[in-house]
């Protein structure tokens, strides 16, 4: 991997497309032109566009999406990240500590209290700094214990998405596995030094959170959209995401509401939906601008990919026009990480994926 391109494993998703997909879809986009991912997820098409010089803007409902996907159009050096850290971390102020046994076994107590004041710390602060420091803290929040130098802050668990409290413990306690106090700034100044010591161009940047299908853009029309909506039947990303999302400031144990997600419902209700975020990207599109749409499907529903993006463009009643077609193979992505707590493959694995070009007329 070319060092500049480090940034983008700042913090691992269970659900990404590789670099290279968004990378692909804009090479041969002018300079300067504006991109747009409705389902920014970890920011994987707007760090294409930083990459490549072009603008871009990002919507996702996902407090964690958004919280990764900043950290990777922050424009800072490796000494402010751990300037800040280090005065968060001198303060006194921390928050109180969570119950339960998970929370005994996840961290050892003086790392939970370190983690305790940057999530106190962090929660007020905004600017570049602050997104990139809350970036690295999320990707070293939970992940496997080397057998040799620390990487991550916890007790063994995977990288990509935190396992269930009751699980976890009961894996930690069947093994005898207790947390062990890590050097915390060493762990974050190391990661700074790897994904903010090369020189990415600064661009214009928007990560906004909210929803794909009504999103809160005036002032800016597309030239390109690369994304991938989340799968029918595949409503898990907040859970799957708790604890990063606890460290953001929310609850310290898994919750399940669905309300705003848009793969809730019927297959009717998901192309109802879908084709009203294909309808507000095109009203916000410059005349010929394309969509790349990647999607696939996931073992647990019986759904067709072809027919739900077609179906969906239809319902949209806006002027996009298919141009190709593609198989992208299978998304494995994240199924090894599962390995890490003796998982196997989950039912809500994607077992296809295809490539949708589109033009607008």
């Amino acid at each position: 991997m070319p060092r500049e391109q480090a940034l983008n494993a700042i913090c691992p998703y269970y659900t990404m497309f590789p670099l290279e997909y968004p990378l692909a879809q804009l090479e041969n986009l002018p300079k300067g032109s504006i991109v747009y991912d409705p389902f920014c997820g970890r920011g994987t098409t707007t760090f294409a566009a930083r990459l490549l010089g072009h603008s871009s803007i990002g919507t996702d409902i996902n407090p964690v999406a958004i919280a990764v996907a900043k950290a990777k159009m922050a424009h800072v050096t490796p000494k402010q990240i751990v300037d800040l850290a280090s005065k968060i971390l001198n303060s006194e102020t921390l928050d109180p500590v969570p119950s339960g046994r998970f929370w005994e076994l996840a961290y050892a107590p003086g790392t939970l209290e370190h983690i305790l004041k940057l999530r106190a710390g962090l929660r007020l602060r905004h600017g570049s700094v602050a997104d990139a420091l809350r970036g690295i803290v999320l990707g070293c929040l939970h992940g496997p214990q080397p057998k040799t130098k620390d990487s991550n802050l916890s007790n063994q668990m995977q990288r990509t998405f935190a396992p269930k409290p009751d699980y976890a413990v009961r894996y930690w306690e069947t093994r005898g596995m207790l947390p062990h106090e890590v050097d915390v700034i060493r762990i974050i100044s190391e990661r700074a030094d790897r994904y903010y010591t090369e020189n990415i161009p600064k661009v214009f940047s928007r990560v906004i959170h909210g929803d794909a299908r009504n999103p809160p853009i005036t002032g800016v029309s597309f030239d390109a959209t690369v994304t991938s909506p989340p799968y029918f039947g595949m409503d898990t990303y907040v859970p799957d995401q708790w604890l990063r999302n606890w460290f953001l400031g929310g609850a310290e144990k898994p919750t399940y509401e669905k309300r705003d997600q848009l793969s809730r419902g019927t297959k009717d209700d998901f192309i109802l939906e879908l084709g009203k975020v294909w309808y507000a990207i095109a009203v916000r599109s410059n005349p010929g601008a394309k969509l790349s749409i990647r999607f696939g499907a996931i073992a647990s529903r019986d759904s067709d990919p072809e027919t739900l993006i077609r179906r969906s463009l239809q319902v949209s009643k806006a002027p996009w026009v298919i141009r190709s077609i593609k198989h992208a193979g299978g998304a494995k992505e994240g199924r090894r990480q599962a390995e890490q707590m003796g998982a196997v493959a989950r039912k809500s694995s994607a077992i296809e994926e295809l490539d949708f070009v589109c033009r607008l007329q």
